[in-house]
């Protein structure tokens, strides 16, 4: 294994894409944080009817709207909470400052802090503070299995 340019992780010919990557683990972590403060958006079931005339075949079709629904609020709950379990753990088990930066950042509240805020907050330079957040994300790319490889050029 080493190290390819910006700051990626080539293995042979395949490298990770650290733009597409980056975008993986920050979608994730929003989602955790999202469900952290607010819980699911339940799906509800729309019972009015349209304006416009059906012309179907067959009436003998029963559609099962409340059933799809309940099943899909039960599915979405039990994945979301997967979701935010697997990024606690991952977080957790980042080094000490990469953890609280990612903590800051991403997770602490529901608006979430901006990087200038969160550099202040840990007393780090900018440039220390984008580089630990930097190999952060690799790691939880990583440990989420999130990684996005492309071929070496």
């Amino acid at each position: 294994m080493s190290k390819a340019g910006k700051g990626g992780i080539r293995i042979g010919q395949m490298e990770i894409n650290m733009d597409e990557t980056r975008r993986r683990v920050e979608e994730r972590l929003e989602t955790a944080r999202v469900y952290k403060y607010l819980g699911i958006v339940r799906r509800e079931v729309r019972m009015t009817s349209g304006t416009e005339p059906r012309y179907h075949g067959a009436t003998n079709r029963i559609g099962k709207a409340t059933e799809a629904a309940a099943v899909w609020n039960a599915d979405q709950e039990e994945r979301m909470r997967t979701a935010y379990e697997d990024v606690e753990r991952a977080v957790g088990s980042l080094p000490d400052k990469q953890g609280e930066i990612i903590r800051l950042r991403y997770l602490s509240s529901l608006d979430g802090e901006m990087d200038f805020q969160v550099c202040q907050e840990v007393h780090l330079s900018e440039r220390t503070y984008r580089r630990v957040k930097a190999k952060a994300i690799v790691n939880l790319a990583l440990a989420l299995r999130l990684e996005e490889w492309s071929f070496a050029e």
